[in-house]
Formats: structure tokens, sequence, C-alpha cells
């Protein structure tokens, strides 16, 4: 489980409380880079395991999506204080987010970024690939996969 702590970072836990290590905070990473707050968070998640977690820059004028690896590398699963990707979108201070992966919006083949545009009090919804990073991605097996 992921939540965005906004003036902080982005903390990772387990999220089955029964969990052994439940109360154990697993990472946080995320803490440094952005100007204003933590905002929305989404997962992209690939076929592998792996994939990207995606924090909002809640920015006057044009938020920024900060994009992190899922998986860290190797035998790390929790290192993931790796930015990977930055893009400026038009949303103005978002406050919220989502990430929905491919397949999920018809339209939408690689799947989308939703975020809430203060200024408008409405959505702008992104394509995946007009958004996403260009770099490789961790699979669970700590290999750069695509």
């Amino acid at each position: 489980m992921y939540f965005a702590d906004e003036d902080y970072g982005i903390r990772k836990w387990h999220a089955d409380p029964d969990h052994p290590d439940a109360s154990r905070e697993l990472a946080v990473f995320g803490s440094s880079g952005f100007e204003m707050n933590r905002e929305g968070i989404g997962i992209y998640p690939d076929v592998n395991g792996g994939g990207y977690i995606v924090c909002v820059d809640q920015v006057p004028g044009g938020s920024r999506l900060r994009f992190y690896p899922r998986r860290g590398p190797g035998g790390r699963p929790h290192d993931q204080d790796r930015l990977l990707h930055v893009v400026r979108i038009a949303a103005d201070s978002t406050d919220g987010m989502e990430v929905v992966r491919a397949g999920a919006l018809p339209g939408f083949p690689h799947g989308a970024v939703i975020a809430m545009n203060s200024s408008g009090k409405n959505f702008h919804v992104y394509r995946w690939e007009d958004v996403r990073p260009a770099s490789p991605q961790v699979g669970t097996d700590g290999r750069l996969v695509r």
C-alpha cells in the first residue's frame, strides 16, 4: 500500500493488516525534488509484476507527474527511490489522480492518467503513451523490461 505524505515523501506499507510485518514501514521514497505537495498517487502495473508508481507534484498552473519504479532492482524490491520520469500536465494544482491500466478504458488501449483540475473543477484525461516514461522499467526479477 502506498500513500503520499504531502510534505514528506511516498510511504509504502503492507496492505494486509494481518501480515506479520504489517506495522513496519517498508519504504519511503520521493522525499526530494517536489516543488509543492505530493498529492494523488497511482500504480501502473505491467504484466511482469513491475510497472510504475505515479505521484502528482501539486504545482499551480500545471502539475507534474513523477514516475518511480514499482519494484526495486535485484533482491531489493522496496528500493524504489529512483525517479524515472517527470512530465508537466495542464491540470492546475491537482489534488487527486488515478492511473488506469491498459485495456481498461475504451479508446485508451495503453491506459490513462486522470487528474483533477482545481481551477476548472473538472478532470483531465491523458493517454498513457503521451505521459509514460520512455526509459525501461524494473520487473519483479530485478531485470529491466520495457
